[in-house]
């Protein structure tokens, strides 16, 4: 017999998460790319002038959002190979 109930609860968990995953990679490559318009000094990034460190804020920021976003991915791919090897679990 199928639960439906616990089978519909899988299914928005997954699509919840695989959504919120793609969303957290994106803001990750936000991030990267706006520490590399900093770096370059260049587009809304690096609009300071030179020696306002603003360029330098804006790449450090861009450094950390990108690092905690990617660090976050890693953490829920792993979470899910756990999930899924049996071996894990003894």
């Amino acid at each position: 017999m199928i639960h439906w109930a616990d089978l519909a609860k899988v299914a928005w968990v997954s699509l919840a998460f695989g959504v919120g995953i793609a969303v957290v990679f994106a803001l990750g490559v936000v991030g990267a790319a706006q520490a590399d318009t900093a770096r370059a000094g260049t587009g809304r990034a690096g609009t300071g002038r030179a020696g306002t460190g603003r360029a330098g804020t804006g790449r450090v920021r861009g450094y950390v959002v990108a690092g905690s976003c990617f660090t976050a991915c890693a953490a829920a791919a792993l979470f899910g190979i756990y999930l899924i090897v049996p071996q894990f679990h003894r």
